[in-house]
C-alpha cells in the first residue's frame, strides 16, 4: 500500500473515531440532562466544549483543544450563573461568568502539555493565559463589587498610558539595538 492511501485510511480511522467521540459525549451529556432534570440548553455549551476536548484528546490535536477549553469556559460559566444566581448580585454575576470562563483559557495551556505538536514535541502553550489571565482579572474586580469597580475604573482610563511606556521602551531600546550593531 503507497503512503498516500495509508495516510487517507489513517485519517478515515481517526474522523469515525471522533465523529464516535462526539455522539457518545453528546448522548452523555442528553443522559445527565435528563436524569438531573436540567435544562438541555443550559448544558449545551459546555456539551459543545467537552466535545471539541474529547475530539482533540483523541485525535491529539491541539488545534480542538482551543476551541474546546474557550467553548468549555463559557459553557462552564453560563452553568455557574444560572446555579448561583440567586445568591449573587450585579456585577458579581459577570465576575463570577468571567472567572469560570478564564479556566477554559487555562485548560487549553494545561491540555497543550498532554498533547503533542506534529512533530511530537509537548511544548507548553503560555498564550491562552494572557486572555485568561485578562479575564480573571476583570472577573475578580467586578466580584470585589464597588472598589474592583473603582480600580476598573483606573485602568481604562490609565491603560493608555502604559502603551506609552511600552512603545518609549521600545523605541530607545531600538535605538540602544543599533548602536551596537
Amino acid at each position: 500500500m503507497n503512503e498516500n492511501m495509508q495516510v487517507k485510511k489513517s485519517n478515515r480511522r481517526r474522523g469515525g473515531f471522533i465523529a464516535g467521540a462526539v455522539l457518545t459525549t453528546i448522548g452523555v451529556f442528553n443522559l445527565l440532562a435528563n436524569v438531573l432534570k436540567a435544562e438541555w440548553s443550559l448544558w449545551l455549551v459546555l456539551a459543545i466544549g467537552a466535545t471539541f476536548l474529547i475530539a482533540g484528546i483523541v485525535g491529539k490535536s491541539r488545534g480542538l483543544i482551543i476551541p474546546g477549553g474557550i467553548v468549555s469556559g463559557v459553557g462552564a460559566g453560563i452553568v455557574a450563573m444560572e446555579k448561583l444566581d440567586a445568591s449573587l448580585v450585579e456585577p458579581g454575576k459577570g465576575g463570577l461568568f468571567l472567572l469560570v470562563f478564564s479556566l477554559g483559557w487555562l485548560l487549553i495551556s494545561v491540555m497543550s502539555l498532554f498533547i503533542p505538536e506534529e512533530d511530537g514535541s509537548r511544548d507548553f502553550m503560555w498564550w491562552p493565559l494572557i486572555p485568561g489571565g485578562i479575564m480573571a482579572v476583570i472577573g475578580g474586580l467586578l466580584f470585589a463589587g464597588s472598589t474592583g469597580l473603582t480600580v476598573l475604573t483606573w485602568i481604562g482610563q490609565g491603560w493608555p498610558v502604559i502603551l506609552i511606556g511600552i512603545g518609549l521602551y521600545l523605541l530607545l531600546r531600538r535605538k540602544e539595538l543599533k548602536d551596537e550593531e
